[in-house]
């Protein structure tokens, strides 16, 4: 085990400030693992109206009030608005603590993004591996994808998780607490294994399937029995371990794990790891007052009331509209912005990497590429996929970045595959990746835009040039298209994109994707079908240019426009198999249609502004896919190289 530990004194805007520690918990052989808090953590109380520091004030651990968190990267943000708004709206801020449960592969990032966010704010809080994946790896078809995360189910585990606490208070990340946690910390919940807010609006009926099939097996649960919400709970996880000690062979954790992979098999619901906290602990919970899981907070047509609002200690953002979502203006939003006002500073901590595939014949342009990428000031660290198998990596452009300290790497390759761009994932360090061409350019802005939707839409491909696939209704033959004719996309191809380090490794773990895909040029093409298993795919308005060339380098400029084409819409067949293999809930018919293009960032309410695709719109082609993009003013005052020029008349990939 290895342990490390942080602590600094920092300033909230109420005049309070906190001692911060930080403890960080690795384990390699167990599921969840947690810190021993008996030494908890001394809290240092100054008053900043007061110039003389009052002497650290030793909190009991009786007096301590746990609250536990599950959180990937996706939800940093969320994460934040939760504890600042905990400790803003608390008479006694040194009692809290914050427990943060994640995946070891998000540790570095949301250690660094949550000290970043705390610079000006106090919080004592621990990070707790969630190394055990064989909940979610055994767990899909849900209706949200959000809702299959291993993070989603390690609330099962919260009484091994801290076999020291008596309790725990656990909070959904997409809230803001607006009354004060040690009260419903002090409430008695009567021996009840748990405390949650009932909601009657939601009923047994409309949560579960009460089919034939399902007849048997939901027969004891009423149709009309009220259901609650588990985004707001208080564990008694005393009363959790005496009913192990008396069912050592059911306990509540198997009885959640049950049902969770009893429900792959026999589909009894669609929501994640609500359901199953209510067959388990069905009739048997302390109903909390409403005001501690005031739901629906975002949605349009069924949400609070003003006065259940201003009333609210907790205020939830249950449904698919979340507070922080910059595509829309979401109702109440303006609760949560206020204890996350700077969303732009935190994406400062979330660097991404430069992965390029190249053949390495044009050295110059490559030197260019990664310069003016660099100068985004965002990039951690550029990889070259070196794709030439005759020779090796370029010492020259490597000794050229080492004297700039600039970090690039190159990878060698044993095969030229375009798909080498999807299967390095493991020798990434960040969860941005940018993946970029070795004979064009973007603009920084647009590149930079493209980043910040990219941020607030980890599950999602965030794209510069769009295409469309679509099948002839009177031969059934898949087309790939450049006009957009219909006014959607339904791809972004790769000649410049954000993804995630997590949808590449999902694509380089799948040994059949990467089967179907070898030797071929359909890579960009299939990794859309796995965002779209998940987030989908988003377009940004861009201005890019082509690099010079010889004219027949390059695979575009080999082929002709009509081949092309057909040669992608082969792929189409080949992945639509594949679909069926697994039983895929996307389905080509059904792939999802984006209609809106991001064109820039509302600084004033940060949110991102789109447009609606035009229809018979192509994205820097025309219909036949030649490339008439302009060319940017390029002086080196805008981070631009030495100008180029475009290449007219060249085919589009």
């Amino acid at each position: 085990m290895r342990y490390c530990s942080r602590t600094r004194m920092v300033k909230l805007p109420t005049a309070i400030a906190v001692f911060v520690g930080v403890v960080m918990w690795w384990t390699t052989n167990s599921f969840l693992f947690s810190s021993n808090l008996d030494n908890v953590i001394d809290v240092n109380i100054e008053n900043a109206q007061n110039a003389e520091s009052q002497k650290p004030r030793r909190v009991k651990p009786a007096d301590i009030v746990h609250i536990v968190l599950t959180c990937d990267a996706k939800h940093i943000v969320g994460t934040i608005g939760v504890i600042n708004s905990s400790i803003h709206n608390t008479q006694s801020p040194e009692r809290l603590k914050f427990h943060i449960v994640a995946q070891r592969d998000n540790l570095m990032d949301l250690n660094k993004m949550i000290h970043s966010a705390f610079d000006a704010n106090p919080v004592s809080f621990h990070l707790h591996v969630n190394d055990d994946n064989k909940v979610a790896a055994n767990v899909h078809d849900t209706s949200r994808a959000d809702l299959s995360s291993s993070i989603v189910y390690s609330r099962f585990f919260f009484a091994t998780l801290f076999p020291d606490f008596h309790k725990v208070i656990y909070v959904d990340v997409d809230l803001v607490v607006l009354g004060d946690l040690a009260l419903l910390w002090e409430l008695p919940i009567d021996g009840f294994p748990v405390a949650a807010v009932q909601r009657c609006r939601t009923r047994f009926k409309r949560q579960f399937f009460y089919t034939e099939t399902n007849a048997k097996t939901l027969a004891k649960f009423k149709e009309k029995e009220c259901v609650f919400n588990n985004g707001v709970m208080v564990y008694d996880l005393d009363a959790w371990r005496k009913y192990a000690d008396q069912n050592p062979k059911n306990t509540y954790q198997m009885q959640l794990l049950k049902w969770t992979l009893l429900n792959n098999d026999q589909p009894l619901y669609a929501l994640g790891s609500q359901p199953p906290f209510n067959l388990v602990f069905y009739r048997n919970y302390f109903k909390l007052d409403p005001s501690w899981n005031v739901m629906d907070a975002g949605e349009a047509v069924i949400h609070p009331t003003i006065a259940e609002v201003r009333t609210a200690n907790i205020l939830h953002w249950n449904g698919i509209q979340k507070p922080w979502d910059l595509t829309t203006r979401v109702l109440n939003s303006g609760y949560f912005s206020r204890y996350v006002v700077d969303y732009a500073r935190l994406s400062k901590t979330d660097p991404f990497t430069l992965v390029i595939v190249t053949m390495g014949t044009r050295e110059r342009a490559l030197i260019d590429v990664i310069e003016h990428v660099s100068r985004s000031g965002e990039m951690a660290e550029a990889i070259l996929v070196w794709n030439n198998i005759e020779t090796s990596c370029p010492a020259s452009i490597l000794k050229h970045f080492t004297q700039r300290r600039i970090s690039v790497t190159c990878l060698k390759q044993t095969k030229n595959e375009m798909q080498n761009r999807l299967t390095i994932a493991s020798s990434i360090s960040t969860e941005a990746v940018l993946h970029h061409d070795d004979d064009a350019m973007i603009r920084q802005e647009d590149m930079l835009l493209g980043l910040r939707v990219w941020q607030h839409n980890r599950d999602m491909i965030v794209g510069f040039q769009p295409r469309v696939i679509r099948q002839r209704k009177w031969d059934k033959q898949w087309e790939y298209g450049f006009h957009l004719t219909e006014g959607h996309y339904s791809i972004v191809i790769g000649k410049f994109f954000f993804i995630s380090k997590t949808l590449m490794l999902e694509y380089s773990n799948n040994e059949k994707m990467v089967a179907i895909n070898t030797g071929k040029f359909c890579e960009d093409i299939s990794i859309n079908f796995v965002a779209a298993q998940h987030g989908g795919v988003m377009v940004v308005e861009s201005d890019h240019w082509e690099l010079p060339k010889p004219k027949d380098e390059g695979l575009s400029q080999r082929i002709d426009t009509l081949t092309w084409k057909k040669y992608r819409a082969d792929c189409i067949p080949m992945l639509e198999t594949y679909l069926e293999s697994i039983s895929s809930p996307i389905r080509l018919e059904s792939f999802p249609r984006q209609t809106k293009i991001a064109i820039a960032m509302d600084l004033k309410y940060n949110q991102v502004v789109y447009r609606n695709v035009i229809p018979t719109e192509s994205i820097c082609s025309n219909v036949d896919g030649i490339k008439p993009c302009r060319m940017p003013n390029c002086t080196e005052a805008h981070g631009f190289p030495p100008c180029w020029g475009p290449n007219k008349n060249e085919n589009e990939q």
